[in-house]
């Protein structure tokens, strides 16, 4: 199942716990529909986030943000901008933890 996510489409996730976050991995349907960037942020408490800039050059299907540093959260916002050819359907996020 894919979902259609439009210019300023917001993606929050909740993991339910805080975790040590290393790789967030965005999976589209194939890279010509994929978001041409995407803005990530991070939250403690799901109120106040931390933002780390604009992700982009999604040149594959799935693209893998890697942090330098595991930054500790337990909510995750994903904001997606524009399209890199055709409007963008995510398949699946992947969250990877530092323990992984």
């Amino acid at each position: 199942m894919y979902d259609y996510v439009p210019d300023g489409s917001i993606l929050d996730i909740d993991l339910g716990k805080q975790e040590n976050i290393k790789t967030i991995a965005l999976h589209f349907y194939e890279w010509f529909y994929s978001s041409e960037s995407a803005s990530i942020a991070i939250s403690n408490d799901g109120e106040k986030y931390e933002d780390f800039g604009v992700a982009s050059g999604f040149a594959n299907k799935t693209s893998y943000i890697l942090l330098l540093v595991a930054k500790q959260a337990q909510y995750i916002r994903v904001t997606f901008h524009g399209a890199l050819y055709y409007s963008p359907y995510i398949n699946t996020v992947g969250i990877y933890t530092e323990t992984e």
